[in-house]
């Protein structure tokens, strides 16, 4: 297909930003979402920094390109280093577009078969181990597990407190890098809470550590922040630094390079999980598109889009709500 024209939006919502990209080839438009920080904080990427990255390298890149496969967009951009959401959020609408000029769907072009999913839930730090009780007593029955966020000060007593109150509810916790491996006597006791996996406990580029770690309990470590490309989930497989993966298109480069390391993990029988950010409906289908595939059995990170600002729809409202738009 050839790309005519992209079109770019930087969405300030609520609680998030959000960058949207839409891809047009004959009569029909493709959407992707990057939805990351107004700060480079979570990570090294921010809304405004992959709002200029799109607009000033990578939309002209791809511009009126004929692009047939998800591999020749990649290529097409794989000369700037790093910006993985930004090629991410034009991956995805790669994929949307060529779904809608076959008349079917992302899940089909990918291999996917399943239709529903089961999802997971997170929960973040909140003012009081209350306030994060009644949200659990929200969220049990709405999802098949609950992903709990561990931090300094939000860390052992809480899950504690968790684990006495709902014995049989499916638990997880999200670390995202924030301990180290000297707090190793503290990580070991966490198998004493029956939990589906520890997310990314140590620093994204320590995969040693988590091998040393995951070599010493018996809860599945799951990389998630870690899992940046094909090399390094190689990598953590040959090491044996966790027992689990989750698959980010927005930290790998989009559906493309999602699905190959989709196939890597696969062959070494790894649990798959999918998981990622979004603020609108657009970034949400791309994960449960991903979702879709057979072997993504642990629970998505596909959460009901619910609160002022999340609703958007994907129309001429957009060109009003934008702080920035590019059209290149």
């Amino acid at each position: 297909m050839l790309i005519e024209a992209i079109e770019l939006f930087h969405l300030r919502l609520p609680t998030v930003d959000s960058v949207l990209v839409r891809l047009e080839s004959r009569d029909q438009s493709g959407w992707g979402e990057a939805c990351v920080g107004r700060e480079p904080v979570a990570s090294a990427e921010w809304a405004g920094g992959v709002f200029a990255c799109l607009r000033d390298f990578v939309a002209p890149a791809v511009r009126g390109q004929v692009v047939l496969t998800g591999d020749q967009l990649q290529a097409l951009v794989a000369r700037f280093q790093g910006q993985a959401a930004a090629k991410s959020a034009i991956d995805c609408a790669w994929w949307d577009l060529n779904a809608k000029l076959h008349a079917t769907t992302v899940a089909a072009l990918l291999g996917g078969t399943r239709v529903t999913h089961e999802t997971a839930v997170t929960l973040d730090v909140m003012p009081t181990i209350d306030d994060l009780l009644r949200a659990i007593d929200e969220q049990q029955q709405r999802h098949a597990m609950i992903l709990l966020k561990f931090r300094p000060g939000w860390d052992e007593q809480m899950l504690r407190v968790v684990r006495q109150m709902y014995p049989a509810v499916p638990l997880a916790i999200d670390c995202d890098g924030c301990c180290r491996i000297g707090q190793r006597e503290l990580l070991y006791r966490l198998d004493d809470f029956m939990l589906r996996w520890i997310e990314q406990p140590l620093p994204a580029d320590d995969l040693v550590a988590h091998a040393m770690l995951q070599e010493n309990i018996r809860t599945p470590i799951c990389l998630h922040q870690s899992i940046t490309s094909l090399d390094r989930v190689e990598q953590a497989i040959d090491l044996g630094s966790c027992r689990a993966v989750k698959i980010d298109p927005a930290l790998v480069g989009g559906l493309t390079p999602a699905r190959a390391l989709y196939d890597c993990c696969r062959v070494s029988k790894l649990p798959l999980a999918v998981g990622g950010k979004y603020a609108t409906e657009t970034g949400r289908s791309a994960l449960a598109a991903l979702a879709a595939l057979e072997d993504f059995s642990l629970p998505a990170d596909l959460q009901d889009l619910t609160g002022p600002g999340q609703d958007l729809q994907i129309d001429h409202q957009l060109r009003d709500a934008a702080i920035e738009r590019a059209l290149i």
